[in-house]
């Protein structure tokens, strides 16, 4: 979704600012936060409604309830053809089975007649099993799920229309005690949050961000396991150096294959460089990648699924706070058109990130001051003539692992309301070394959503 990505790319940049220490690790859902502005501005009415509606990157054309297209990002999120798909997987899973038991067959002839059977036989039957364990593991499919919850006070007036908009469109509605059960409120959707994410968001607010003043609570939650398609080996990772931005050598441990995958690389300028197929035997192959100033791109595919990882690699080790300030929607679009399939040397480090954000500060500076003043108009949500109320505070919680089998990611966003206070050639093949600072997107191909941004600045910390 283009209004969800262009919501990424602009966040990502609010907070790699230098004066945000650009050279720790980073990592959000965008999908998640932009789940919950989306929630939020359903009951958002003028200006508040306007600049929410700037800063979340909705098309001047787009006219339906917030509250729809919450449904719609959600279904688009995670959406695939399972039950097509694995009929599909099924039917080839039992071609295979029945080709590799007439591949025995012959095997057994020739043991018979000989005591061996012949190289190309052997190759044969190899071929057909990896490709049966290929499919094998494309039926073994991610495990995501997806969560949206409105927590209101008791005596929070809040509108019928409002409550009944969002559990129209898949958002639980939850009553609390805010004024007199404010801590014990906090660590009921801390539960909520910890149940959705298998446990790897436990604490999303403290037991202080949750003040008796607290009218009402939007959250999100979402979780994704998958296996790569593609798994690396752990007998061929092994301990390589890694440059950190500011020049500085670490040892990491790196995960290493040599896989047909989707490759593409740009220029400086932005533009796709041409990869060649074929460098002359006494050329040098530098002149196989882009100048300084550009970088490569490749995609990474989980089984089961339409999401993809794709990792963004500068081609200088101080190169990616760059990166990160001229990305866009558009130029990710561009890159990820640009990918070709090709045999691809990969590297990539072993790591863990969990980070966690208070976002009122880049949400106010991306454009939507009014939500969090005194001014904010937010009557869509209550009935009556009942005092307004304004965004307290925005947080948001991420985790992601990246190892040899696949990727386990989590996050969660809650955004807390209070009443205002006044109110001859040789063949190329390329090498995807991710060596220094790199940056990785968690994507489903089919809708182009991104779920997950990260930027890796030292894999060995968390």
């Amino acid at each position: 979704m283009q209004s969800n990505n262009e919501f990424a790319t602009k966040l990502l940049r609010a907070i790699t600012t230098p004066q945000a220490d650009p050279k720790e690790n980073l990592c959000f859902s965008p999908y998640s936060i932009f789940s919950v502005a989306l929630a939020a501005s359903e009951g958002a009415v003028g200006e508040t409604r306007s600049q929410m509606r700037e800063v979340l990157q909705l098309p001047e054309s787009f006219n339906a309830s917030p509250a729809s297209f919450l449904e719609r990002i959600n279904k688009q999120a995670f959406q695939s053809d399972d039950e097509a798909k694995e009929s599909m997987l099924k039917a080839e899973i039992t071609k295979l089975r029945k080709e590799m038991e007439q591949v025995d067959v012959e095997i057994a002839k020739e043991k018979e007649a000989a005591h061996s059977f012949s190289h190309v036989t052997g190759l044969k039957r190899l071929g057909l099993e990896n490709e049966l364990n290929r499919r094998l593991r494309q039926l073994d499919g991610p495990d995501c799920s997806v969560a949206n919850a409105l927590w209101l006070a008791d005596e929070f007036p809040a509108s019928p229309q409002y409550r009944a908009s969002l559990a129209r469109f898949g958002v639980g509605t939850f009553s609390c005690d805010f004024p007199n059960r404010a801590a014990a409120e906090a660590t009921r959707i801390n539960d909520w949050v910890s149940e959705t994410t298998k446990g790897r968001i436990k604490e999303l607010f403290s037991p202080s961000a949750i003040t008796p003043d607290t009218s009402l609570v939007l959250t999100n939650a979402v979780y994704f396991r998958a296996n790569w398609l593609n798994p690396f080996e752990k007998k061929g990772t092994r301990q390589e150096e890694f440059e950190l931005s500011s020049g500085t050598r670490v040892q990491v441990p790196m995960m290493v294959q040599s896989l047909e995958c989707r490759y593409a690389a740009f220029d400086a300028n932005g533009e796709l460089f041409r990869t060649p197929s074929n460098l002359p035997t006494d050329g040098q192959e530098s002149s196989g990648y882009p100048a300084l100033g550009g970088g490569q791109l490749i995609e990474l595919p989980y089984s089961g699924t339409d999401i993809m990882m794709i990792l963004l690699l500068p081609r200088s080790h101080d190169g990616l706070q760059e990166l990160c300030e001229r990305l866009t929607a558009d130029r990710i679009s561009d890159w990820v058109s640009g990918l070709d399939e090709r045999r691809t040397n990969v590297l990539i480090p072993r790591f863990r990130l969990e980070t966690s954000y208070e976002l009122t500060s880049p949400l106010r500076q991306m454009g939507m001051p009014i939500a969090f003043s005194d001014a904010a108009d937010f009557s869509g949500m209550t009935s009556g003539n009942a005092n307004g109320v304004k965004i307290g505070s925005v947080v948001h919680k991420s985790f992601v692992e990246v190892n040899e089998e696949g990727t386990e990611a989590a996050a969660a966003t809650g955004m807390t309301f209070q009443l205002h206070s006044g109110h001859a050639h040789s063949s190329f093949t390329p090498t995807f070394n991710a060596d220094h600072p790199f940056l990785f997107l968690i994507r489903d191909s089919k809708s182009g959503m991104i779920l997950f941004v990260g930027r890796v600045e030292h894999p060995s910390q968390g």
